[in-house]
């Protein structure tokens, strides 16, 4: 008899199980024009890391069907969703059901609409890009330079005036609580990896140019990190989840705890090279952050590591990660990616021996670089002008390869170049990365596509910008930031408005 009434409890559970599940969802609807279609893809977590690269679900929607994806991880995470060459994040949380309305017509932020369970969570989370949470924290460290004991508690105040909103949502039963957690979490992430960053290369950078880093100034600058950690915990469980700052909080730990550890360790993990310190990890932190690490190497070719032998160790370790089939398809391919490397370092070759690029009537959407000439003869922006753009209007990029912000301005360089070429104005990207990089930046504005003229400037023209700017050179300079010249080299706008913020650039470009 017992067995008799076991059966429809464990049905019930069963049953439950699978609702909960297959609630767990997104349903996209697209509006647009009669017979429509667009290639819709996500980008899931790969062993809990949140992965914004590869996608794990594809299909093309059209204006008079739905797309449903189910996501069966079971953990909260973040998914990255591309439709009409554009991106955006959805928080993925136990027992959500989103609906989201796509109008690929609309320009600015309103071309995502979300319905259903905490849409006024996920309106929320969208609403503010990244670029400007990280404008918004480097400014209170540059204006604090000189006296880094205030830092922290700005900073403090920055972090706990930003989590009302989600709390004002969770009591007006806008969102759930689990939803609310989810979200806080994915800001303190994203904002405490950039409060370290901002520690590691703003203050102790500046500090070590001027020669002014004080044993009380270390001391500060530990005090604050430890506490950061100790508020936000690096080896939370599902940190790397949330957003790509995840894994940049987590190396921040790493590089100040384990920063002089002996590589004899047996813990180090000697073939990562410069990411041995992964090994002290625990295995559920150190699985993705390894793959990561093969993923990353062989999409740019750093060099950091020997891919074959790191590899190895890999498969023979995490023998089940869901990075080996994306590792194994790539190396599939390697050859074929080799061969197009040598016939693009060849091409970069011809356009760096090319010593000048004078007056170019017009720009007609190719990826122009010039290695040599900026850096040994541009002193100025107007020297710039004159040189290259004479008669032109130029827009100007200042960027790295190294600078997550500018990367992530990268994703409207599309949209950008389209309105450029609308206003009949040039596109010009100085990169400020130092010139022994000058092989990894050239194969980078390669493989991104960065269409328009490319320079790696000198250090002189780059003093020149931080004038302009009212920048003070020690606190490096100011990226990413656009610059809009008219057709006689004068600066019409020195800080001119992000490819993010697509509809103000048009309004500044019809303007003047």
């Amino acid at each position: 008899m017992k067995n008799i009434f076991l059966i429809p409890i464990l049905l019930f559970i069963f049953s439950e199980n699978i609702l909960a599940q297959e609630s767990n969802k997104i349903i996209f609807t697209l509006h647009d024009e009669s017979h429509s279609s667009y290639p819709l893809s996500i980008a899931e977590p790969l062993d809990g890391m949140f992965n914004n690269k590869t996608a794990t679900f594809k299909q093309i929607i059209t204006d008079n069907a739905d797309v449903e994806f189910t996501f069966m991880k079971q953990y909260p995470a973040i998914v990255v969703v591309e439709v009409a060459g554009r991106k955006f994040d959805i928080i993925m949380c136990p027992n959500t059901l989103v609906y989201v309305d796509i109008y690929p017509q609309i320009s600015n932020n309103d071309w995502i609409v979300f319905r259903g369970d905490n849409a006024a969570g996920q309106k929320l989370f969208k609403a503010k890009p990244s670029v400007i949470w990280f404008n918004e924290i480097q400014k209170i460290f540059t204006n604090n330079i000189e006296n880094t004991p205030s830092i922290y508690g700005q900073i403090e105040e920055y972090v706990n005036a930003a989590l009302p909103p989600i709390d004002s949502l969770k009591n007006l039963n806008e969102i759930s609580g689990s939803f609310a957690k989810e979200l806080k979490k994915a800001w303190l992430v994203m904002m405490y990896s950039m409060i370290t960053m901002n520690y590691d290369y703003d203050v102790i950078s500046h500090f070590k140019e001027d020669g002014k880093l004080t044993p009380v100034d270390s001391i500060v600058i530990q005090d604050s990190r430890v506490k950061i950690y100790n508020i936000f915990p690096p080896l939370d469980t599902n940190i790397l989840a949330y957003n790509i700052y995840g894994n940049t909080y987590l190396i921040s730990y790493l590089n100040m705890v384990y920063k002089n550890v002996d590589p004899s360790n047996k813990r180090y993990l000697t073939v990562f090279n410069k990411r041995g310190n992964y090994g002290f990890l625990p295995d559920n932190l150190q699985k993705p952050m390894l793959g990561n690490a093969i993923l990353y190497e062989y999409r740019n070719d750093t060099g950091d590591l020997d891919i074959d032998k790191a590899t190895d160790f890999f498969r023979k370790k995490y023998p089940d990660s869901e990075y080996l089939p994306i590792i194994d398809k790539i190396a599939a391919t390697k050859k074929q990616q080799q061969a197009e490397q040598t016939k693009i370092a060849s091409h970069s070759e011809k356009l760096a021996s090319s010593k000048t690029i004078i007056n170019p009537t017009q720009f007609d959407g190719e990826i122009l670089i010039d290695t040599s000439a900026v850096a040994t003869n541009i002193k100025t922006l107007r020297d710039l002008h004159a040189t290259y753009f004479k008669g032109k209007k130029i827009f100007i990029d200042l960027w790295a390869t190294w600078c997550l912000p500018c990367r992530q301005e990268f994703a409207y360089k599309e949209q950008l170049d389209s309105l450029l070429k609308i206003h009949n104005i040039i596109p010009v990207l100085l990169s400020v990365d130092q010139s022994n990089l000058k092989n990894y930046w050239v194969r980078f504005v390669n493989k991104n596509k960065l269409k328009g003229y490319n320079f790696l400037i000198s250090e002189t023209l780059q003093k020149d910008i931080c004038n302009i700017t009212g920048n003070a050179i020690s606190s490096g300079m100011p990226i990413p930031h656009y610059i809009y010249m008219n057709e006689q080299g004068e600066i019409i706008e020195k800080n001119a408005p992000h490819p993010s913020e697509i509809e103000k650039l048009a309004d500044l470009f019809a303007r003047k």
